[in-house]
């Protein structure tokens, strides 16, 4: 949708707000929770202590004052430890998104979110939460990472914690040979066949390479990893690997099908 602040239906105060752009001091997050005991109320109203709110709608309903779009969607800006930050930063904790102009440790909690009304926001200093597109589309990256993320069964995902273990320990250690064959990958994603729901399961890994410039480990050497590993990775009941177990190609390789039947696994920070 355009962003043209000449736009008959944009709201005058609010036609600078984008998604990630947030505001400090505004009051404390506020949530729904269990009343205390001999309460006669149903649902009591907390309140909890926060740096600030972070707007997470898109930035069209943010803008526009038509259609309904009364409110914001928030989340708080909370601070973290630096033992949290450097788990971000290794791709770990998708419940928590970094901002651009915010102190290092101020980060966005994506676990919880509000609604705000914009006679609120329209009160609030806005401070712009990202100076760069490329920042504000790796944060609509987290948005969708957190929100739209395929929830594998827990019993499968649960197996496959020793593939999740050995990419995130050596994705980043420049001088290990495992690590460029990881670096060397732009996604894993997961088929099932016939279906998730079936109760029996047949699961193809598919690991998509980066083009031939970007690899930092040769086909060979990325296959022989990847079989070793899938090897010692035992399935639960209703689940079996396919006889190919996984299918190793460039996204240039793959046709449509490929990428729409399979879901995206969680390695956000191959890419």
């Amino acid at each position: 949708m355009g962003e043209d602040s000449t736009e008959p239906d944009l709201d005058d105060k609010l036609k600078d707000w984008r998604q990630g752009d947030f505001s400090l001091g505004v009051g404390g997050f506020i949530f729904g929770q269990v009343p205390d005991e001999g309460s006669d109320e149903i649902l009591e109203v907390g309140e909890e202590d926060i740096l600030g709110l972070i707007a997470i709608s898109q930035t069209c309903d943010i803008v526009r004052r038509t259609g309904g779009r009364h409110f914001v969607t928030m989340c708080p800006l909370i601070s973290i430890d630096d033992e949290t930050l450097k788990a971000i930063n290794n791709g770990r904790r998708p419940y928590f998104a970094a901002l651009e102009n915010s102190k290092p440790n101020h980060v966005a909690d994506l676990r919880r979110i509000m609604s705000v009304n914009k006679d609120l926001v329209r009160t609030w200093n806005r401070i712009e939460g990202f100076s760069t597109d490329a920042g504000r589309v790796k944060f609509a990256k987290a948005l969708e990472r957190k929100f739209g993320q395929f929830a594998f069964p827990d019993e499968f995902d649960d197996s496959m914690s020793l593939l999740k273990e050995r990419v995130w320990k050596r994705h980043e250690k420049s001088d290990s040979p495992v690590g460029k064959i990881y670096r060397s990958l732009h996604q894993i994603r997961y088929l099932a066949e016939p279906n998730w729901t079936a109760s029996e399961k047949s699961i193809t890994v598919i690991a998509i390479m980066h083009d031939e410039d970007k690899l930092e480990a040769t086909r060979n050497d990325i296959s022989s990893e990847l079989q070793e590993t899938l090897n010692k990775i035992r399935l639960p009941d209703g689940y079996e690997f396919s006889e190919t177990r996984f299918i190793l190609a460039t996204a240039a390789d793959l046709t449509g099908e490929d990428i729409f039947a399979s879901q995206l696994a969680d390695f956000e920070f191959l890419c």
